[in-house]
């Protein structure tokens, strides 16, 4: 309040005096030098209020230090770069007043987008960022997502990406990666080659500092710059090499296998006496050389003929227009050929001309007949029956242990059944065993007996003599084994379908 202050000064003899001054107060100067504010470091605020005080009012603001735009304005904008308190001095024609606001400076986030990355040429590389809760990167057209922490990028060439962090203050700041693009290695297999079937040949790969080959089932070490491979067949390999970057390319080779592989010749018998050709298969082009030249009309073809008399083991080497060799034998045992011969004994039955053959063969050890009627036989010495009425070539094949043959034949012409005998019986029959004409009979082979049959029959047509199929005659006797009176009598003879009819006298 305003107030009379009274002052009593003193000299040095003790003497006094005083004299008084009188200090009015007036009311103060209002002052809003705004609200106390957060800001991020880098960040710029406006101090005051609206307005900071009445019209006519001058200001100064500190501190300044060089943070402050203009420390003469109500409403100044200041840069701190700390947490800083600033004063505003307020005077108008008669009053001073002071008032302060403090702007606190949160510190920046701490964003890490990690080291720099290496990645080969047409890979793919995942990016990693801390420090903030939401992020931007840059480029985005190179993420999957440029607003994700872990974003995969996938540069073509070295890239530099840059992310900006924000934290749960609002407050940002930037870090960035550099992604090198490293390019591919150039790998190299070789050109493609042939071998024959069963070589080996070493591959070579290189442009790397490691390699791996696939299918590595048939090589050496698959994991090698420059394995063996063993082919069975044509294989195209594929190398994957990998260089000091990591960066791996692949390149292949194709190892052509050329299949001569001749098929095994069969051991073969040869008859003394012939010739045998020779044979083995190769190649269109293909060259032969047969050993030893013993007997052989060429050496040089694949088909030679043989007229050896020992047993020899033939070699023989194919090469292809390759080059590639294949070999293969061939034992020839060479055999005696054997004598085929035989002669017949033949007789008629009912049914045909049965054959007895008799095998006057040599040196043979198995045979083959072959009657000519569909029929064979391997007996040594077979008994075969032959249809009447027909001409006949029998064959006899005799083989030797090696199957050497000889062959005979022999023409044998059956004629007809009627051709083995004589169907005219006698006339007079006198059974008084005198032995002229005591039985009544046909004169006929053995094997036509059985089927014969002789019916005798009495002027009254009563039957007294019936063979029944047995060619034994009849003597003038009954069946009961009486014997008939004299006179005439008729007969039925039936020879295998052949029937003939007369007449006989009987004299006792």
């Amino acid at each position: 309040t305003t107030t009379n202050y009274i002052v009593t000064g003193f000299d040095v003899n003790g003497c006094s005096s005083n004299d008084t001054i009188l200090l009015t107060v007036n009311d103060d100067v209002p002052i809003d030098p705004g609200a106390d504010t957060t800001i991020c470091v880098g960040d710029s605020v406006t101090l005051g209020g609206f307005p900071t005080s009445p019209t006519g009012t001058s200001y100064i603001w500190f501190p300044n230090g060089g943070t402050i735009d203009d420390d003469t304005l109500a409403n100044p904008t200041v840069f701190p770069s700390v947490t800083t308190t600033y004063y505003v001095v307020a005077t108008n024609d008669t009053c001073t007043a002071i008032d302060s606001v403090t702007i606190t400076i949160n510190p920046p986030p701490l964003i890490n987008a990690g080291v720099d990355i290496d990645i080969c040429i047409g890979d793919s590389v995942q990016l990693n960022v801390v420090g903030g809760v939401s992020y931007i990167w840059q480029p985005g057209s190179l993420l999957n997502d440029s607003t994700i922490f872990n974003p995969i990028g996938l540069p073509n060439d070295t890239t530099e990406f840059i992310v900006f962090g924000i934290d749960i203050n609002g407050c940002s700041a930037f870090d960035s990666v550099i992604v090198n693009v490293n390019a591919l290695p150039t790998i190299s297999a070789g050109a493609s080659t042939s071998i024959c079937s069963g070589d080996s040949v070493q591959l070579t790969a290189t442009g790397g500092v490691s390699y791996l080959w696939t299918p590595g089932n048939n090589l050496s070490d698959s994991t090698i710059a420059n394995p063996f491979a063993f082919p069975s067949g044509s294989t195209t390999y594929i190398v994957v090499g990998t260089d000091v970057l990591g960066c791996s390319n692949s390149d292949s080779i194709t190892v052509t296998v050329n299949q001569l592989n001749i098929t095994d010749l069969t051991d073969t018998i040869i008859c003394i006496g012939e010739a045998l050709q020779l044979s083995v298969n190769g190649p269109q082009g293909a060259t032969y050389l047969w050993s030893p030249s013993t007997d052989l009309s060429n050496t040089t073809i694949f088909n030679p003929i043989t007229i050896t008399q020992v047993t020899i083991t033939y070699l023989v080497t194919v090469t292809d227009t390759n080059g590639c060799v294949d070999t293969t034998s061939i034992l020839v045992t060479a055999e005696q050929k054997p004598t085929a011969s035989f002669t017949t004994e033949s007789a008629p039955t009912c049914d045909g001309i049965s054959v007895d053959f008799t095998n006057l063969s040599v040196g043979a050890a198995t045979y083959l007949w072959n009657f000519d009627d569909g029929d064979q036989s391997t007996e040594i010495a077979p008994t075969h029956v032959f249809a009447y009425g027909s001409s006949y070539t029998v064959i006899l094949t005799a083989y030797s242990l090696g199957f050497c043959s000889d062959t005979t034949s022999f023409v044998l012409n059956t004629g007809v059944f009627e051709d083995y005998f004589n169907l005219t019986p006698p006339t007079v029959l006198t059974p008084n065993r005198d032995g002229m004409n005591d039985l009544f009979k046909i004169d006929l082979p053995d094997g036509v007996g059985n089927c014969t049959d002789i019916k005798v029959f009495n002027r009254w047509g009563m039957k007294v003599y019936d063979s029944y199929g047995q060619n034994s005659g009849w003597d003038g006797r009954t069946t009961t084994g009486t014997e008939v009176p004299e006179g005439t009598y008729f007969y039925i003879i039936e020879i295998n379908g052949i029937v003939k009819k007369g007449s006989l006298t009987l004299i006792n």
